[in-house]
């Protein structure tokens, strides 16, 4: 059994304790596009940098269920048995934009 899940089960995790840290290289236009256009995501806050602007982004954001892909990615990794997970919840810390790496900690 992995020591964190060990600590979890006894309560001695701490709060805001980092298991796992994920530095994940920036994401294209292209890459976003596909995504969204894979998921069915249609607004053109992810692809035209007018309707961003208007919308009051710095830049294209990049699209938050596919951020929480990347986080849930992060978990499915760190536990032994993924499937016997029955909740996930994240919160983001702000906006990721086109070209813009991200960190990801659980």
């Amino acid at each position: 059994m992995a020591d964190w899940l060990r600590r979890a089960r006894v309560g001695a995790l701490e709060r805001g304790e980092i298991l796992v840290r994920r530095d994940l290289s920036p994401v294209s236009i292209t890459q976003l596009a596909h995504y969204c256009a894979a998921v069915g995501v249609t607004d053109p806050i992810h692809y035209d940098h007018q309707s961003a602007a208007e919308a009051g982004f710095n830049g294209i954001p990049v699209n938050g269920s596919l951020r929480i892909a990347w986080m849930t990615q992060a978990v499915y990794d760190l536990v032994d048995e993924p499937d016997r997970l029955e909740r996930l919840s994240c919160r983001h810390k702000g906006s990721v934009y086109v070209g813009q790496s991200e960190t990801v900690e659980v």
